[in-house]
C-alpha cells in the first residue's frame, strides 16, 4: 500500500511538469538579446550603428560587401533571416543578428573595450600586436587604426551615456587593450 501510495504523487508530478510542454506548441519565441544590464546593450547598439552608418539601415559601403546600420560584411551576415545582405533586411532583424554577435564578444572577451575592435577587425589581436597600429584593408575605405577605431568607438559610447566611464577600462595612446576593470562581470547572452 505505501508503495502505491508513493507512486501517486509521482505521477501526479509528472503530469504537471508537461503542461508547459504541451501549452508551449507553435512558434518558437522571437529571438530576445539580454545581458546584465539591457540598456548598455542597447547603447553599444547605437553606439556600432552611429559609427558605422550614422544609423541609416540601408546603408552600402563603396569599397566592401557591408551593409546597413552595423556595416555586416555579406560573409559575416551570411544570409541572416533569410535576407542576402544586411541593408536588405529589416532593422529589427538588423539589430538581432547585432545583438548576437555583440553578445558573443561579450561572452568571449568580459568586457565592452572588446567590442568595437572584433567588429573592426574581426578578431582581438594580442597585446603587443603591430595590428593595433594598422589600417587593415585600407583599399575597402578604412582609415583608421584598430587603436583609433577603438578610442573613438569608446567616446561615442560614453557621449551616448551607456557607460560610467570609471567602470571601463581606460586606454592610452601608449597602451595595449588591458581588461582590469571590464565594464560586465558576466557575459550578455541571447535567449529566446
Amino acid at each position: 500500500m505505501k508503495v502505491l501510495l508513493a507512486a501517486v504523487p509521482l505521477a501526479i508530478l509528472g503530469s504537471v511538469a508537461t503542461i508547459p510542454v504541451l501549452l508551449a506548441g507553435g512558434d518558437p519565441p522571437p529571438l530576445i538579446a539580454c545581458a546584465p544590464n539591457a540598456a548598455s546593450l542597447e547603447q553599444t547598439l547605437a553606439t556600432i550603428r552611429a559609427l558605422e552608418s550614422g544609423g541609416d539601415y540601408r546603408a552600402r559601403a563603396a569599397g566592401s560587401t557591408a551593409s546597413g546600420a552595423y556595416q555586416f560584411i555579406d560573409s559575416s551576415w551570411d544570409g541572416y533571416g533569410g535576407f542576402p545582405t544586411a541593408a536588405d533586411a529589416p532593422p529589427d532583424i538588423q539589430d538581432a543578428k547585432a545583438a548576437e554577435m555583440v553578445g558573443a564578444i561579450l561572452e568571449e572577451h568580459g568586457a565592452v573595450d572588446a567590442v568595437p575592435v572584433v567588429w573592426y577587425l574581426g578578431h582581438m589581436p594580442p597585446p603587443g600586436s603591430a595590428s593595433w597600429d594598422r589600417v587593415p584593408t585600407p583599399e575597402a575605405g578604412n582609415t583608421l587604426t584598430p587603436r583609433q577605431y577603438q578610442r573613438r568607438w569608446l567616446e561615442k559610447f560614453d557621449e551616448l551615456g551607456a557607460a560610467d566611464a570609471s567602470a571601463r577600462t581606460s586606454i592610452t595612446d601608449d597602451e595595449q587593450l588591458t581588461t582590469t576593470e571590464p565594464l560586465r562581470s558576466a557575459p550578455a547572452c541571447i535567449g529566446g
